[in-house]
């Protein structure tokens, strides 16, 4: 895959390979722009690293470190918040950042997901299978015999898969029965696809031991967007928040991840939070829309930085709050 540039989530401007940015992990929110477009909510976050469908939520601190021209971050700033951030989730820090940006579907087998959780049997199972009947039984289903069908259940899975049998010999297709009756048919060695039913149906992660099933969830619903950190350092304060007792707000986003160590992160808290208000208050500040030939980089680069310091003396005549 070739390397490529993100857009800052707050200005739209392009953050490079070797730059220096800031990851903001977000968490889908239950609100789905189809739900925004009945009620007047306030203007959200959008992730750039995920379905535009969804509404998202600042989940996590921001983490800093260098863009690597891949979607992902390098060279990351190790802090106390790292150190949370892999105690809680079992991975290394760059680890949890391939999963979180990773863009492929939990089933396909470079998903970064299924490769730091699945079991190295498992894979073998759900991207090399032997034989149909013998991976599912793998991965916890139960078969049983009808006249001219052989069906499957799982007992964390709504739905049921059946083959058709015809003179002993199974067909090359199974049929998935959805809970409401509907059904879907598909190729056996397709089986991948029954990986992401599993998940689509019932948050249910084929092929994760039980122990690891609520870390896969937790992942699975992160996403986040990159922040050049001169333009978030603005917007939340420069660095510079005062506080006393910090109250945070109840509302969003709210911060659960860090409900056991409010004391510890109440600053930086409290500038995320800053940031966020002041984000909705901006509008998004500037969001400029200007092309500018690749092969031009002494232009691009002065274009971006006075793009960045007109931003920035924007945000300082609206007076950001603290």
């Amino acid at each position: 895959m070739g390397s490529f540039h993100v857009a800052c989530l707050v200005t739209g401007l392009q953050i490079r390979s070797e730059e220096d940015a800031m990851f903001l992990p977000m968490k889908r929110s239950h609100r789905t722009y189809r739900e925004k477009n009945k009620k007047n909510f306030e203007a959200p976050i959008v992730s750039s690293t995920a379905d535009e469908q969804y509404l998202f939520e600042p989940y996590l601190l921001p983490i800093k470190g260098q863009y690597d021209s891949y979607g992902r971050l390098k060279d990351i700033q190790r802090d106390d918040n790292v150190e949370k951030i892999e105690q809680t989730f079992g991975l290394a820090i760059k680890d949890f950042i391939d999963v979180v940006t990773c863009n492929r579907n939990y089933g396909s087998r470079f998903s970064e997901m299924n490769k730091h959780l699945m079991a190295e049997e498992m894979k073998e199972v759900v991207f090399n299978p032997l034989s149909f009947s013998s991976s599912l039984t793998a991965l916890g289903f139960t078969s049983q015999s009808e006249e001219g069908e052989t069906r499957y259940t799982h007992k964390e899975c709504s739905f049921h898969i059946s083959v058709s049998v015809s003179n002993e010999t199974e067909s090359d297709e199974c049929v998935v029965t959805y809970r409401d009756g509907s059904y879907k048919t598909t190729r056996k060695k397709e089986f991948g696809q029954l990986v992401d039913i599993a998940i689509h149906e019932d948050n249910y992660f084929l092929g994760i031991d039980e122990a690891n099933q609520s870390i896969a969830r937790e992942l699975h619903a992160l996403s986040g967007g990159f922040i050049n950190p001169r333009i978030y350092e603005r917007l939340s304060g420069d660095g510079k928040v005062q506080f006393g007792k910090v109250t945070l707000s109840e509302g969003r986003p709210s911060f659960a991840f860090y409900s056991d160590d409010k004391e510890t992160f109440a600053a930086r808290l409290f500038a995320l939070q800053t940031f966020v208000n002041n984000l909705s208050r901006s509008n998004r500040i500037l969001k400029p829309s200007i092309s500018i030939s690749e092969w031009n980089t002494s232009s691009r680069v002065e274009l971006q930085l006075g793009l960045v310091e007109t931003i920035i003396e924007e945000i300082d005549k609206l007076g950001v709050k603290q």
